[in-house]
């Protein structure tokens, strides 16, 4: 595992190839990235013995990673499902297998060791790279054409 050189250094760095140009969208997928820098900021910056303080860190990270699986995927699957995007089920599973790490994480947290901590860092890291940047990228133009059609739509309504 890598460790950093001072504790301004971050795990992920936002990058424009995660963006999806939903504001709402990636300002939730920006909450996942700054979850797992904080996370491994504590873990890079704290002794392995000392379990307090990463075990803390780590229930926190379960903790918000449990909330942003029923805000941002009810968000995202509400959008996708309005826009009528023809591969949701398949989209949904992927959130159900997500859904199904954390929940594993919570349930085992008394046995999750230091390194397993970070091998959740590097989960959440994957998630990002491969979900995120790759697979919520082949929603967007269902999403903006869903998008375009209702602003069309009101704008006509309220003409």
């Amino acid at each position: 595992m890598v460790q950093p050189s001072d504790k301004t250094t971050n795990y992920i760095v936002w990058d424009k190839k995660f963006e999806l140009g939903i504001p709402m969208i990636d300002a939730q997928h920006k909450k996942i990235v700054d979850m797992c820098n904080e996370l491994y900021q504590v873990l890079a910056h704290t002794n392995r013995e000392d379990e307090k303080a990463w075990q803390n860190a780590m229930r926190k990270t379960l903790q918000e990673a449990a909330k942003y699986v029923n805000e941002h995927f009810r968000s995202e699957e509400g959008l996708l499902k309005a826009a009528c995007y023809k591969n949701f089920d398949g989209h949904k599973c992927k959130h159900t297998e997500f859904i199904k790490e954390i929940l594993n994480k919570i349930e085992n947290f008394n046995t999750l060791t230091y390194n397993d901590a970070f091998k959740f860092v590097k989960f959440l890291y994957d998630w990002l790279l491969t979900h995120i940047a790759y697979v919520d990228k082949d929603y967007v133009p269902t999403v903006k054409a869903y998008a375009l059609k209702r602003e069309q739509e009101n704008g006509a309504y309220h003409s």
